[in-house]
């Protein structure tokens, strides 16, 4: 509601509240960690706004606070900085050296945060599917671009982005088609840029940056829908003010075939979100969930009927101290 116009707003929470990509946090307990860490953050970024726009005063501190308690919750919190600095930059008014003044806590915090991180060995290291930007940068500089492609894909028209762990011939496909979207997305914020109003040019100014680099930490993992938890908030907000501006051109000229005929690749562009983000969905969540209760009892039986050394030399009793969840299954092939 701070950011959009009320009904861009109420959409923006309905394709958020919908999107299937978050029913990996959801079920997963191994990825609630990204919950964990990005909702306090959040209110972080939200009493920020408030400080920068009505002069808050306790604003600051709690901002700050949320913050922290969200990079101690994980890694995804970076993804809520990201936003962080895109309001900052394109999104308040002021010279650069003000910006940078207000921002400078702020950076000091995720300096801070980087550097407790880099002399505590947290983090991954050599498992050659999760990449450390600042000890592999080389390696991560390569892979991310074709990552960030596929992640936008998914995230704006629902490309079934899990397929680049399941096939190494899908990525150059989910790259180019998140390419070829990215594009059309660009095509059409372009030709309706003119006809927005100052409030909802200025939300996407900073929202569309901050979508994109929140995208930037979880570039160093292989493309996954259960990543995208943090770039949603602000590409629900985009694909919101797209689909309400694209509604509102088709119906202004819906009597003018000239006119309808012009605006027919944009408002097809602006209301396919509606059967994508607001329709599939909900089939999304119920399939997941039914597919996955049918495939633990699966996983389990295999691990309990694998063949284990020692029982042919008379053993009777095995006793297993640790079994990995059964989604954990499906990193084996992976790696």
């Amino acid at each position: 509601r701070r950011i959009l116009p009320p009904g861009a707003a109420v959409l923006a929470l309905l394709f958020f509240a919908l999107d299937e990509s978050h029913w990996f946090p959801a079920v997963w307990p191994a990825n609630r960690n990204a919950l964990v860490a990005s909702a306090p953050a959040l209110v972080g970024l939200l009493a920020y706004m408030r400080w920068r726009e009505e002069g808050v005063r306790w604003g600051l501190a709690v901002s700050l606070l949320g913050l922290s308690l969200g990079l101690m919750g994980g890694e995804t919190a970076l993804g809520v900085a990201a936003y962080w600095i895109s309001y900052e930059a394109f999104g308040t008014k002021g010279r650069w050296r003000e910006k940078a003044m207000h921002t400078a806590p702020v950076a000091l915090l995720l300096l801070a945060y980087l550097v407790i991180y880099k002399l505590g060995r947290y983090g991954t290291h050599g498992s050659g599917v999760y990449l450390d930007p600042g000890a592999e940068t080389l390696s991560y500089a390569l892979a991310a671009p074709a990552r960030i492609l596929a992640i936008a894909g998914a995230l704006l028209f629902g490309m079934p982005v899990d397929l680049w762990a399941l096939s190494q011939g899908s990525r150059p496909i989910l790259a180019t088609g998140g390419t070829i979207i990215v594009l059309l997305f660009v095509w059409l914020l372009w030709r309706i840029g003119p006809k927005l109003d100052d409030r909802t040019r200025k939300a996407l100014r900073w929202l569309v940056p901050g979508s994109i680099l929140s995208i930037l930490p979880v570039a160093a993992t292989f493309p996954s829908a259960r990543l995208l938890l943090v770039p949603s908030i602000g590409g629900s907000m985009v694909i919101a003010l797209a689909l309400q501006r694209c509604y509102f051109l088709w119906t202004a000229g819906a009597n003018e075939r000239a006119r309808r005929g012009k605006h027919f690749l944009g408002a097809a562009l602006g209301l396919s979100p509606v059967f994508i983000h607001g329709v599939l969905p909900p089939v999304f969540w119920t399939g997941s969930s039914v597919l996955f209760t049918r495939f633990r009892p699966r996983v389990e039986r295999a691990f309990l009927q694998a063949p284990i050394a020692g029982r042919h030399e008379g053993v009777e009793r095995n006793i297993l101290l640790a079994a990995p969840d059964p989604i954990t299954a499906v990193y084996t092939p992976l790696v």
